[in-house]
């Protein structure tokens, strides 16, 4: 009975493996991007008071990783890249390029479309909406701009949250910084639902999640210095998943803020076992059939969020096709996306690429 335990013990250590986060991201984000979009899809049709069983299989693929997932994978990401190249101006200079420039690109037609035909939509918001201080004034913006918004502001913070954090290398005391920051991070939360509750509502969708970015920064130090190994991975899932049952009941309690902490830890729980399944399929030989789908949704995964929210925006504000109903609005916006995704990502590459050489001879983007 013992060995059989010990057996067991080993092929799970086996089974989840601290690197799949990084040897998977991709898929990762593929399976976000979809949540997204599918959800997205759900709520501008009203599918939730349609049909249950297409918006129950929706909020399953938000329980995944949707956009908290996201702001880990983001988060994973940026350590891997500030780690091996810690030069501030090369780490902005890429982040621009990646970010915000494509958002400014795609966005600005659909905000000159709206200065010129809505006449309640003024240059001041045009300004603040392109530069995404709109979020951080009024809140939420364009059905999901919000995420831009928190990325920019947590990808001009990451420098400073990476020396504060890693500036010792011993253990204890990363952790001891971690918490403490998570700490803080919910506590200004607190305080600006306390103190302005209306604009607190309309900001929490972005607000509220940020902690997962660090949680993603903290995961890669302890994977790629070899800090976390297979079995204390393994505790650390059940952790989160003994965590995530503890909310449940709290949520009785403390029905906002332990749904918000259930949907991060949620993440934490499901991401491992994804890529547990993902690579038990690659060991079957059947991983290429499922991933390599995932991969291409995650490669475009920016594309394809920035063209579903402005495309559906520009159909609701537009009557190109005329009198058309809100699921062939969202069904096209959805169509569209994926469609100029490609092409979309080839544009922006060859024009930020040529823009940004033309700035800095010879520069050469490294990914």
């Amino acid at each position: 009975m013992r060995r059989r335990r010990i057996e067991t013990h080993q092929r799970m250590k086996a089974l989840f493996k601290p690197n799949d986060i990084s040897h998977y991201r991709q898929a990762l984000m593929g399976i976000g991007i979809l949540g997204v979009m599918a959800i997205h899809w759900c709520l501008w049709d009203g599918l939730q008071y349609i049909s249950d069983g297409l918006y129950n299989l929706c909020k399953v693929l938000v329980a995944l990783v949707f956009t908290e997932g996201f702001l880990f994978l983001s988060g994973f990401g940026l350590y891997y890249s500030f780690s091996r190249n810690p030069d501030i101006r090369s780490f902005y200079h890429r982040r621009i390029k990646r970010l915000y420039l494509p958002f400014f690109l795609l966005s600005l037609p659909l905000y000159l479309f709206l200065l010129i035909t809505d006449k309640e939509y003024g240059i001041v918001t045009f300004v603040e909406q392109i530069t995404t201080v709109y979020f951080w004034t009024h809140g939420n913006y364009g059905n999901g701009m919000w995420y831009v918004a928190v990325s920019l502001a947590l990808y001009f913070l990451f420098p400073f949250i990476y020396r504060f954090l890693f500036s010792n290398k011993e253990t204890k005391v990363i952790l001891v910084k971690g918490i403490v920051l998570l700490l803080l991070i919910f506590s200004v939360n607190v305080a600006i639902a306390v103190l302005n509750h209306e604009y607190f509502q309309r900001a929490s969708l972005g607000i509220t999640k940020i902690p997962m970015f660090f949680l993603g920064m903290l995961f890669a130090y302890f994977t790629k210095n070899g800090e976390l190994s297979e079995k204390n991975y393994l505790y650390l899932i059940i952790l989160f998943a003994a965590l995530y049952l503890g909310l449940s009941f709290l949520r009785k309690y403390f029905d906002f803020w332990a749904g918000v902490s259930m949907a991060m830890v949620q993440k934490m729980v499901f991401m491992p076992l994804i890529c547990a399944f993902l690579s038990v399929l690659e060991k079957i030989k059947l991983g290429v059939i499922i991933k390599q789908p995932l991969d291409w949704f995650g490669k475009y995964s920016l594309e394809l969020y920035l063209l579903h929210l402005n495309i559906y925006l520009f159909l609701s504000k537009c009557n190109l096709f005329g009198s058309i109903t809100v699921v062939w609005k969202a069904t096209l916006a959805m169509i569209a996306a994926i469609v100029l995704c490609v092409p979309t990502n080839k544009f922006l590459s060859c024009l930020i690429n040529k823009k940004t050489e033309s700035v800095s001879p010879g520069h050469r983007e490294t990914r």
